[in-house]
């Protein structure tokens, strides 16, 4: 995506493409926080019993910690091989 961020200072202009990529807002590229968060408010906007919440929030703390270590960003980089290795990465399997 390319977007005139109109800054001068090169550091800046990091920061603000780090602030678009931890918002999710690169076109149709949603990050892996993003959605977890927005699944999460779904879910309890739906009115869903607090443990079914806690399960998708310790789910999406796992998924989390394992796309970080993966290097993955956006949801768009997960494919099934790497859902798969994430899902033999659990430590609470039942």
């Amino acid at each position: 995506m390319r977007r005139a961020l109109k800054v001068r200072s090169w550091e800046r202009a990091q920061q603000i493409v780090r602030d678009i990529e931890e918002r999710g807002e690169l076109g149709d590229r949603i990050s892996i926080v993003k959605a977890c968060e927005d699944f999460t408010a779904d879910a309890k906007a739906r009115g869903l019993r607090s443990t079914s919440v806690y399960k998708y929030e310790l789910l999406f703390r796992q998924l989390k910690a394992f796309t970080e270590k993966e290097g993955i960003q956006f949801l768009s980089e997960c494919d099934v091989e790497i859902l798969r290795r994430f899902r033999e990465s659990w430590i609470n399997k039942n």
